[in-house]
């Protein structure tokens, strides 16, 4: 997981792939508006909603609506996900992370 900023990407979670692991799925859950945000809208792509192949690299994307110079303070919190399943389909790791994205729009 990173974030994605103007001056370049950051990796905030990152961890090996599990032995054996063939499939990898991602779920996202929607959380709520952060105190005192408005809700930043948007849109997820998730590239891995239903399992698919690890080598196929499959990414996932929260990005926010697009706001102006003075749009105040907007947020949204997720979990995401993770789920890794060997060659049989069974389950062998699972992960959840909370991600939070804030804008901040205040001449």
């Amino acid at each position: 997981m990173y974030s994605a900023t103007p001056a370049g990407n950051v990796v905030k979670l990152s961890g090996a792939l599990p032995s054996g692991a063939v499939t990898v799925q991602y779920t996202w859950t929607y959380v709520g508006v952060p105190s005192g945000d408005v809700d930043a809208g948007g849109t997820l792509t998730n590239g891995a909603s239903t399992p698919v192949a690890v080598s196929s690299n499959p990414a996932d994307y929260y990005t926010t609506g697009t706001f102006g110079p003075t749009s105040g303070s907007r947020g949204r919190t997720y979990q995401m996900r993770v789920d890794f399943y060997n060659a049989a389909g069974s389950s062998i790791s699972s992960s959840t992370a909370t991600m939070t994205a804030e804008t901040e729009g205040s001449i």
